[in-house]
This record gives structure tokens, C-alpha cells and sequence, in this order.
């Protein structure tokens, strides 16, 4: 439909016909891409760089003004404004990032960073920090929740660094019992911990080889 809005029925017709794109049915309704990867990678690469800037603006502009766009849809907008120096959007970026978490790690961090920068919220923060703990930087994760003022967290904020330092030093660097003894610290001295925590403690516990306890 974006294709078709911004091209003209005639050029996307003519497109097809010299098998230049394909079209294939997606979630949302019918995919245009090239033919080939290469095709797209030799039209950026002569494509003038404000011309550029402008294409990847205004498809970023009309995938976020779909009634319900992709997540794929979201990291594609959020990552063609980033690369025209105009993704200032925390949210849209922290959607993102959200988003690209369960496909690419190092994408997820781009946009989460990206936010951090922008925003400075508690909530770039605690992404950021756990995608590196996830990518194995616990270090940098530790150094950047230590900046986190204490009074200004809540229960599940608190919860969410529990979470990522125990999953950094229990999971990513293999010192189960250490990891969880720091859930258990967390756990005992709140009763209405979530299920989210008490699952990792479960997990970690397992990993431990402390079978009856995770059960």
C-alpha cells in the first residue's frame, strides 16, 4: 500500500513486469521488496544522501502511522531514522528496541542506547542493561544501573536489576549458586515478589543441580 501511495499502480505494474520486485503475501497484507538484494544495495549506494535521508523519512513516517504496525514494521522506521540522524523518539525507540530484543541483540542495543541517550529514562536504562547482561558485557550492565538514583526506583524497578545482575553472574558467567542467592535475598524479604523472579530463581536453582528446591 506505501509503494502504491508513493510510486503510482503504473511504475509498481511496470516494476513487476520486468521482474525487478516480488510481491508476497505478509501478516499485514501483500510485502513489495526487490527482486534481488543486490538490486536494493547498488540504488542506495547511487541514491544522493538527502535523497535518501527523505526516502527513509517518509516510509519511516508511514509504517509508524499505520493503525497497527509490525513490531518488524516499528525496528524498520526506527532504524531508518536513526541512520538520518533523526530518531529522537524514546518511545518509538524503546518500542523498538523491545521489539528487535527477540531477533537481534545487537540491533535491540543500538536502539536502546539510542534511547538512553535521548531520554536518560529509567526505562532506556534498565533495557540497555539487559540486553548487555544478555550479551555478556555484565560489567557495563552493573556500571550503568549504579548510576540509577535509589529513591527514585520502584518494586519493579528494583526487581528488574535483581533480575539482570542475577541472570549476568548466574547464567552468563556461570556462577549459579551466586546467582541465586542474590534472587533469594531479594524473594525472602518480599512476599509479593512477581512470577518473573520467582522463575528465575527456580531456574537457577535447577541449574545449581538443586533439583528438589527448583521444583
Amino acid at each position: 500500500g506505501i509503494a502504491v501511495e508513493l510510486l503510482g499502480e503504473a511504475m509498481v505494474d511496470e516494476l513487476d513486469a520486468q521482474r525487478l520486485i516480488t510481491v508476497r503475501a505478509g501478516l499485514a497484507g501483500p510485502q513489495l521488496s526487490s527482486a534481488h538484494p543486490l538490486h536494493g544495495e547498488v540504488l542506495r549506494a547511487d541514491t544522493p544522501p538527502l535523497r535518501l535521508r527523505r526516502i527513509r523519512l517518509s516510509l519511516a513516517s508511514r509504517l509508524e502511522a499505520a493503525a497497527s504496525p509490525s513490531p518488524h514494521d516499528l525496528v524498520r522506521a526506527a532504524l531508518w531514522r536513526l541512520d538520518s540522524g533523526q530518531a529522537d523518539d524514546p518511545a518509538r525507540l524503546l518500542a523498538a528496541a523491545r521489539a528487535a530484543r527477540s531477533v537481534r541483540l545487537d540491533t535491540a542495543e543500538r536502539l536502546a542506547r539510542r534511547a538512553h541517550e535521548v531520554s536518560g529514562s529509567l526505562q532506556a536504562t534498565l533495557l540497555l542493561a539487559e540486553i548487555l547482561t544478555h550479551t555478556g558485557r555484565t560489567a557495563e550492565a552493573k556500571a550503568l544501573t549504579a548510576a540509577l538514583p535509589p529513591d527514585s526506583l520502584t518494586q519493579a524497578d528494583r526487581e528488574a536489576l535483581v533480575y539482570c545482575a542475577a541472570m549476568g553472574q548466574g547464567l552468563m558467567t556461570g556462577d549459579t549458586a551466586a546467582g541465586a542467592e542474590l534472587v533469594a535475598g531479594v524473594l525472602s524479604g518480599v512476599p509479593a515478589a512477581s512470577n518473573r523472579l520467582r522463575g528465575l530463581y527456580a531456574a537457577l536453582l535447577a541449574f545449581d543441580a538443586r533439583s528438589a528446591q527448583a521444583l
